[in-house]
């Protein structure tokens, strides 16, 4: 099984990212389960999910540390998050540079950085960072592929095409 967490702010598309993720892991041909946890469901407040996939059924209900953790802003507890995920797991970031984050160093996961706020506002004028960062997650989860992610996403704005496009080539 594979589990994506999806950390950010209220506002940036998290509640997004988990559905368009969770439908292109189902047309992908894998079982899905997903969790999104508000916090108190304002801007601006921290929210994240959870989306677990499988090639066979997914019993468990308990929460599972992650494989890979999405993180839409570094101004959360970057420890914490850290903390949950799997030992040689990944973490993908939306900053522009890159950052070291002792907590991420210590535990050895692997980190990659893509400047999705920005791609965000020059493609759909808004700082709503989701589809950068899914397209960050084609390029390094190869079962998931980008063209997935544009038709889960096709009821979207088409500029959010051109920010999975420029998610997927820029991320670092």
């Amino acid at each position: 099984m594979i589990t994506v967490s999806i950390h950010g702010r209220g506002g940036q598309g998290v509640s997004t990212a988990i559905s368009v993720l969770s439908k292109t892991a189902f047309s992908s041909g894998f079982y899905v389960q997903s969790i999104f946890f508000p916090a108190q469901e304002r801007r601006g407040s921290h929210v994240w999910g959870i989306v677990k996939m499988d090639k066979n059924p997914i019993i468990s209900k308990q929460m599972e540390n992650p494989d890979i953790a999405l993180v839409f802003t570094t101004n959360i507890d970057i420890k914490a998050i850290a903390d949950t995920v799997r030992e040689k797991g990944i973490i993908i970031f939306n900053a522009s540079e890159k950052i070291i984050f002792p907590a991420v160093k210590k535990k050895k996961l692997k980190t990659y950085f893509v400047d999705a706020t920005g791609i965000a506002m020059r493609s759909i004028n808004k700082p709503i960072p989701n589809m950068a960062m899914l397209g960050a997650f084609a390029k390094y989860f190869n079962k998931i592929s980008l063209k997935g992610i544009k038709s889960a996403a096709s009821h979207m704005e088409k500029e959010n095409a051109v920010g999975l496009d420029e998610g997927f080539n820029t991320v670092k």
